[in-house]
Order: structure tokens, then C-alpha cells, then sequence
């Protein structure tokens, strides 16, 4: 049975939850996560997603994002798929994520300013970076 299609923000701001499959880690080495945030800020500037905060952890992702000129899940679908195809020629494994994890709908009123958005997160896994330069 397909899953149900993502609701639409009436905002267009979402936190976008990415998760490891089994919760393996998705970043190893430095330059898996600055891989990560290069493919990020090209999908951004392409399809002109708004980038609020991002936190990048071991086995999972958190993006505070607003929609750009695509459908949102056709944009991050781009960026998931971009990066585990380099993820595995590089590591030569199989298949690291999973498919949406999930997440809810922001409202600007929530955010103080970008200078201090932070994504709360009840994991223990230290985050390696938080907020969208």
C-alpha cells in the first residue's frame, strides 16, 4: 500500500527529518558532511529553497526549509538520492537512508531570528552545524 502523500505547509516552511536506515550513521568523515552541505546549498540556490537551519548528525538530518520553485519532496528527494549515490560509490555499500522520516509545519512566529534558530532535537547525537550561512 503507497504511503499517503506529504501535506502541504500553507506556510511552505517545514522541519524535514532524514534518518539512516536502522539508524546507521549517513556521515563517517568530515568530508561526508561537507558533501552534504555542498549538494544542499546547490539544490538551494537551483530550485530557490529558503535554508533557515540545518543540523547534521551522525544517523540523521534536520532541515528547516521553505519550499522553492518545485514541490518541496521532489527537491529533497534530488538532494537524498544525489548524496547516497556518492555515499556508496565512495564507501562501495548499499543502500544508507530511508525515506522521509517525517516532520511538522513551522510558522515564522516561531523562530526568534535566524541568527538563533536552533532545531530541538531529543537525540543525544551532537550536531555539527545549525544554522544556514
Amino acid at each position: 500500500m503507497p504511503r499517503t502523500a506529504r501535506k502541504k505547509s500553507k506556510t511552505g516552511i517545514n522541519h524535514v527529518i532524514f534518518r539512516g536506515i536502522n539508524h546507521v550513521d549517513i556521515f563517517l568523515e568530515k568530508d561526508d558532511f561537507e558533501e552534504y552541505i555542498c549538494r544542499l546549498k546547490k539544490i538551494s540556490t537551483k530550485y530557490e529553497l529558503e535554508i533557515y537551519a540545518y543540523c547534521l548528525m551522525g544517523n540523521h538530518i534536520h532541515l528547516l526549509i521553505k519550499e522553492g520553485i518545485e514541490d518541496i519532496s521532489i527537491s529533497l528527494k534530488r538532494l537524498g538520492t544525489g548524496y547516497a549515490q556518492w555515499y556508496n560509490i565512495k564507501r562501495q555499500g548499499g543502500r544508507k537512508t530511508r525515506g522521509r522520516q517525517g516532520g511538522r509545519f513551522v510558522c515564522l512566529s516561531e523562530m526568534v531570528s535566524q541568527k538563533n534558530c536552533h532545531l530541538d532535537s531529543p537525540h543525544s547525537n551532537k550536531p555539527t552545524q545549525n544554522v544556514m550561512k
